[in-house]
């Protein structure tokens, strides 16, 4: 019965009068999950189309609902908060890091309020958020998305690659230093002399 109203509703969606464009910037380092809601009275993360914005990135999504003239995001902002967006026509979201998950800017007048149930809303592990050992993860997040799930092992492979990423300044300093036999001219990463 879910299949019949989900296709039901996009059907909905093609007929509607109200066709929204949203603009998503994703200033970060790792991929922002958004979910549009369905339902724009009752929002609800079941049943939601996932939008996943690559990292560094803009998308546009595509909105339209019967009786609604803007789009109903879900975005996972936090590890206990989770914000509902009502978004109008090519309205635009601006997402960076914040200290402990997502800021979500705008200059639209855009209608923000909470999601009553945050845990359940998927997210992408910040690179701040691993360093801090802090997780979007929980029992009811979809386990699939990059960020989520997984073996301690893997847990600790991401902390490894966050850390990796964070020396790269360190790594960069070290590519201009003499090496010994070497000229300075030619301090190049191994495999690149000449």
């Amino acid at each position: 019965m879910g299949g019949v109203q989900s296709t039901a509703q996009d059907v909905l969606v093609a007929l509607s009068p109200w066709s929204t464009q949203i603009y998503v910037k994703n200033c970060t380092a790792t991929p922002v999950a958004v979910l549009l809601a369905r339902d724009p009275k009752q929002p609800s993360h079941v049943d939601a189309a996932v939008y996943e914005v690559p990292a560094n990135e803009t998308c546009v999504i595509s909105s339209g609902y019967l009786h609604e003239p803007r789009a109903t995001l879900l975005i996972r902002t936090g590890i206990e908060e989770a914000k509902i967006f009502r978004v109008p026509n090519f309205g635009r979201l601006l997402i960076s890091v914040s200290q402990h998950g997502l800021k979500v800017e705008t200059t639209d007048h855009v209608e923000i309020s909470d999601y009553a149930e945050p845990h359940v809303v998927p997210g992408h592990d910040t690179i701040p958020m691993v360093l801090r050992r802090e997780s979007f993860e929980s029992k009811e997040s979809d386990p699939r998305l990059l960020g989520q799930g997984g073996a301690p092992e893997q847990k600790e492979e991401k902390l490894a690659q966050a850390q990796e990423l964070t020396g790269a300044e360190a790594e960069d300093h070290s590519l201009h230093e003499r090496r010994p036999g070497k000229s300075p001219r030619l301090a190049a990463p191994d495999g690149l002399e000449q």
